[in-house]
């Protein structure tokens, strides 16, 4: 049950969203992103009496989903043990026989995050099919760059196993080479090659490529060193989140983003 959504992002009123808090019917009214842009279409309004609702979460880069005993901490925002955090804009309620009222928030300080909202049948769900496959926006996603870039150099031992003078690639490398596109400006694409990778792993994983951040046209080679250090740094960086330490020092964050990059004082990660 959706108790509350504050809704002050003008970017999010235009596509539908509006607040419900008082509403008596199950109070989320979005049109849904499956309305046809080019046609208009207005008929799939939520009105509250589907079978089902996908509630969908996209954390930007600020984004994080609290409850009252558990508060992730944000390194940039000051007082973030409070509950709810600061700029939150959507609580989430549930009645709990045993231990009583359990909720969850969703707060963005820099807003990049959205909320989405999308009906589905129960029919859906026993024809065997993906909830990912069921929310268009999951479907303009490009894949996870963390295991892309896994299958990518697992795939390049199998053909150097086989072929000692084979030049063939996966097919991912191909989106990388002869772009026009800035290859930084492709990484950040979320809907390009790869997804989840910003600001600073694209500046690593570039630096550590010997690749400047506005070439054009990669070649096959760099393409496959690019895919090759991705591995690297997005495998480092989250073994060295999960145990607590400090990234290699060698690498270009600590000159780059310790101090905020470009003005700030800290990085979230």
């Amino acid at each position: 049950k959706l108790t509350s959504f504050r809704n002050d992002n003008p970017s999010t009123k235009k596509k539908g969203i509006v607040k419900t808090k008082n509403a008596k019917k199950p109070s989320i009214q979005q049109k849904s992103s499956l309305i046809d842009k080019e046609s208009n279409n207005d008929d799939t309004l939520i009105t509250g009496d589907e079978e089902i609702l996908l509630l969908s979460l996209h954390m930007g880069m600020t984004g994080r989903i609290s409850s009252p005993g558990n508060i992730p901490g944000l390194e940039s925002l000051s007082d973030s043990d409070t509950y709810p955090p600061p700029h939150t804009h959507m609580i989430l309620t549930r009645d709990d026989r045993d231990s009583g009222k359990v909720e969850a928030a969703f707060s963005d300080p820099r807003r990049f995050g959205s909320v989405s909202v999308h009906a589905m049948k129960n029919n859906d769900l026993a024809e065997g099919k993906d909830i990912s496959d069921l929310i268009p926006a999951f479907e303009e996603v490009a894949d996870d760059a963390l295991q892309a870039s896994k299958t990518y150099c697992n795939q390049m031992v199998i053909i150097r196993k086989n072929c000692d003078d084979c030049e063939k690639q996966p097919t991912i490398a191909e989106k990388l080479t002869d772009q026009r596109k800035g290859i930084k400006a492709l990484l950040l694409d979320q809907r390009g090659v790869v997804s989840g990778v910003g600001n600073w792993v694209a500046d690593e994983i570039l630096y550590r490529s010997g690749i400047h951040p506005d070439q054009t046209f990669l070649t096959t080679t760099e393409a496959n060193r690019l895919f090759q250090e991705m591995n690297y740094v997005l495998c480092t960086a989250v073994d060295c989140l999960n145990a607590r330490k400090d990234f290699p020092e060698e690498w270009l964050f600590h000159r780059r983003w310790r101090s905020g990059g470009s003005g700030g004082t800290v990085k979230d990660f």
